[in-house]
């Protein structure tokens, strides 16, 4: 009898953490997503999925220099949705503004893009992270 009580026990947890993971997952749509260089993450339940590809450029002003310029970076990301449409998109990111793009009811924000240069480290692309904000824009 105890055998089954703790059997039941760890069956409702199970199925609060399986429908907890599912509820973070679709919270993913409106809130602040990080991806790595060559990483994705899906959103919506796998409905959609966003890759950052590439750091096409990044001319940014390093944090520990005064710049008469402030710089830019470029990126390329892909979105894939679960019906096969797909699209590539290059988002320049200045330093005090942000990137967006729309791919069909999506609306793709690109906030920042770290980490920020300094004058003495070369960034390799592993160590590129970017964050985004991810909102659905239409209802179909």
């Amino acid at each position: 009898m105890i055998l089954l009580r703790w059997c039941c026990i760890l069956f409702v947890f199970l199925v609060c953490c399986e429908l907890n993971e599912q509820q973070d997952k679709n919270n993913l749509l409106n809130a602040t997503v990080e991806v790595g260089f060559g990483e994705s993450v899906s959103l919506n339940r796998d409905e959609m999925n966003v890759t950052f590809l590439d750091v096409m450029s990044d001319s940014r002003c390093p944090i520990d220099v005064t710049c008469i310029h402030a710089g830019e970076a470029t990126i390329l990301v892909q979105v894939l949705k679960k019906d096969g449409t797909h699209g590539k998109f290059e988002l320049d990111v200045l330093t005090q503004n942000t990137a967006n793009v729309d791919f069909e009811e999506y609306g793709l924000h690109l906030e920042k893009l770290m980490p920020w240069s300094v004058s003495t480290k070369t960034i390799e692309l592993e160590e590129y992270i970017a964050v985004f904000k991810i909102k659905k824009t239409a209802d179909n």
